[in-house]
């Protein structure tokens, strides 16, 4: 169910993946798993160097600044598919 609803909300572009990206930050562990794997297909999903990627790797940036340290784990292992897909 989870991963259901965090696969839909990528579709709502940047705002999507900032919810998944805080949800990632802060959420509990099978919601932070759900909102992880999703912002991972989405980002998996796009061409190189695709508008989206940029906005998703925003979102996910930006939530590595305050984020305690469970989130910011799962936020960096984010980051190969950030970086593959930005350049």
């Amino acid at each position: 169910e989870r991963a259901r609803w965090a696969d839909a909300l990528t579709a709502f572009g940047e705002p999507g993946a900032r919810k998944l990206a805080e949800a990632v930050r802060d959420g509990a562990d099978d919601t932070r798993a759900a909102a992880a794997a999703a912002l991972d297909r989405h980002l998996a999903a796009l061409p190189d160097n695709d508008p989206a990627a940029l906005l998703a790797a925003t979102a996910v940036l930006d939530a590595c600044h305050d984020a305690p340290p469970d989130g910011r784990r799962a936020l960096v292992k984010l980051l190969p598919g950030v970086l593959k897909r930005t350049g």
